[in-house]
Parts: C-alpha cells; structure tokens; sequence
C-alpha cells in the first residue's frame, strides 16, 4: 500500500452506508444526477452540441463564420 489516506486504518472501519449518512449533501447530490440521468437530461445536454455543430458546417459551406452569422442577424432583426 503507497503511502496516503488509502493506508489509513480508520477509514477500514467505516462501512459505506454509514459514509454515505454522515455526508448528506454528497449523498442527496449523487442521487439526484443518478435520477436525472435516467430521466435522459443526457439527451437534452448533448442536442444543443449536435445543432451547433450542424450551424457550423452549413455556415462554413457558405465561408461564413458563426461570429458574422451572427451579426447577420443582428442587422436583419434590428437593423445594427
């Protein structure tokens, strides 16, 4: 065993329950990632991605970057 907290001898008596009872916030925070990941906010994390990415790729069909896109619209919505 290398030298560390791994090594420590009070941590050997500790089951995981009762780790998970002393540390409230960490154990209320893990189940609701676990909760929300079921739930696929995965899905909805990784959509905005997809479409940027597409925006990109047709923006760069036409040579234009998403910078002047960008100001593209500013001009057509309210004339800057």
């Amino acid at each position: 065993c290398v030298q560390g907290w791994q090594c420590q001898t009070t941590f050997l008596g500790v089951s995981f329950f009762s780790s998970l009872w002393n540390h409230p916030f960490f154990t209320i925070s893990c189940i609701t990632l676990i909760a929300l990941f079921f739930a696929g906010i995965h899905k909805r994390v990784v959509a905005p991605s997809i479409i940027a990415a597409r925006c990109r790729t047709v923006l760069a069909e036409y040579n234009m970057s998403s910078c002047i896109y960008i100001k593209l619209l500013k001009f057509v919505l309210f004339g800057l």
